[in-house]
């Protein structure tokens, strides 16, 4: 990014009036294989923490009650100044950061995207020391394959992304975990692909985003032969899909009869008698209430379980 680079929050950053996305590195310095973002966007710069929290307390003043921080890898966050994160204790630059955010006291803050290689166990502590940071996780897999993993220049294994998770399975902030997966890679064999079954079932991501490759010009995967056929490619996005919905749905049921709390964020897509908004595990949540609770924290009592999506009542305001 150009050194004048605007990093201010502008009105179409916002995701409703409650609700701001705030970046905090721009570029990437990954260079995975069927990515063009090192090419279109540059190399990593870090926006001051100072500059940061700054940001978040202004919106704070504006009524928002959740901030996203969002870089296309916020672990590899690294300012080139201390500014903003002294007197905050951390194994990395980015869980500093997510104590500092937590410490101006906006009610809900989350995080994306993440990548496996920096992540450090100490940004699931910092969940677990605050309460303000939200339990969801969205960490990136891509394959279960250590030689998909290879030939996409990931950087890790998937051995280590297992002891990611076991990390995050053990807060005790039920932290909710999500991914995306890249199906018919080239080069992907169907064993490579069964171990990304097995991986999947071994996470047990309460959501999951699978994507069927497609070459993207100016990348270096568009170099590489393309040998898994379209319907291939489609059996195997069929397959994976299958197996996720149905952990998914297994996993959703743990919310049965449990308060859950929700921001209120709009009218209901399906019915004008309820409303909508996010848990702090990132779950769409839909529940029968009065307008008057937009833009407010309540407590939502889940009764059901949709396809993606739960349902309950008004327990209590937050």
């Amino acid at each position: 990014r150009e050194l004048d680079y605007d990093w201010s929050v502008s009105d179409p950053q916002l995701h409703s009036p409650y609700v701001a996305f705030i970046p905090i590195i721009e570029g990437c310095n990954k260079f995975c294989t069927y990515c063009i973002v090192p090419f279109s966007r540059g190399r990593e710069r870090s926006l001051p923490a100072s500059d940061i929290i700054r940001n978040v307390l202004q919106l704070r003043r504006r009524g928002i009650k959740e901030i996203h921080l969002i870089g296309q890898n916020v672990n590899s966050y690294r300012p080139l100044t201390e500014s903003g994160l002294e007197g905050f204790e951390g194994k990395t630059p980015f869980s500093r950061l997510l104590r500092a955010v937590a410490a101006t006291g906006i009610e809900r803050i989350k995080f994306n995207t993440s990548f496996p290689r920096d992540f450090h166990a100490d940004i699931v502590d910092a969940i677990d020391e605050h309460e303000n940071l939200c339990n969801w996780v969205h960490l990136p897999v891509q394959s279960g394959s250590d030689d998909i993993l290879r030939r996409m220049k990931r950087l890790h294994s998937i051995d280590r992304y297992f002891k990611i998770i076991d990390k995050i399975r053990s807060s005790n902030r039920d932290i909710s975990l999500t991914t995306d997966i890249i199906v018919g890679f080239p080069g992907e064999t169907e064993a490579d692909f069964q171990k990304t079954v097995e991986m999947v079932e071994y996470c047990k991501f309460d959501a999951a985003y699978i994507f069927k490759y497609s070459p993207r010009p100016g990348t270096p995967a568009f170099e590489m032969e393309d040998d898994i056929s379209h319907e291939e490619k489609k059996r195997r996005f069929g397959h994976l899909d299958d197996v996720q919905r149905r952990i998914q749905s297994e996993n959703l049921k743990r919310y049965v009869g449990r308060e859950l709390s929700v921001l209120v964020e709009k009218p209901a897509v399906k019915s004008d008698r309820d409303l909508s908004g996010h848990s702090t595990c990132h779950r769409v949540v839909n529940f029968h209430g009065e307008k008057d609770l937009l833009g407010k924290i309540v407590n939502v009592k889940i009764n059901e379980v949709k396809s993606n999506s739960l349902y309950g009542e008004v327990a209590a305001a937050a």
